[in-house]
């Protein structure tokens, strides 16, 4: 696949699906979303001095049918792009701590891009034991 560099930086690319050699786009994004959704959690846990102590989160990526643009359509505008998360969440962390940080996830700079043109939603949010 392509190089791509960005100093001091160096990654393969590949096809979309991606390879034994490199990501596909699709999943460059997935990674960026999941980075930017976990740093964004971090630094609001960091300034809320929340005792969160570990953040994952999973994404995954579809194509599904795009939704009817209005009540009287009966088909969609083709295929919208959805990523579906996974954030799983470990410290002492109560309930009300539990959804601000939820609130909090779907309000990563990357999901607001990706958000007005496809679907990005978290599917599961939960504590880690």
């Amino acid at each position: 696949g392509p190089d791509i560099s960005s100093y001091p930086f160096h990654w393969v690319a590949a096809r979309v699906g991606g390879s034994d050699t490199g990501y596909g786009p699709f999943q460059w994004v997935a990674i960026g979303l999941a980075a930017c959704t976990s740093m964004t959690l971090r630094l609001y846990a960091d300034g809320k001095q929340m005792p969160l102590e570990h953040v994952e989160v999973a994404v995954t990526h579809s194509k599904r049918p795009a939704p009817p643009l209005d009540r009287e359509a009966t088909t969609a505008a083709g295929t919208i792009d959805v990523f579906d998360l996974t954030v799983r969440v470990r410290g002492s962390l109560e309930a009300e701590a539990l959804s601000r940080l939820e609130a909090i996830a779907n309000r990563c700079p990357v999901h607001k891009l990706l958000a007005p043109g496809g679907l990005v939603q978290i599917v599961a949010f939960e504590r880690m034991p």
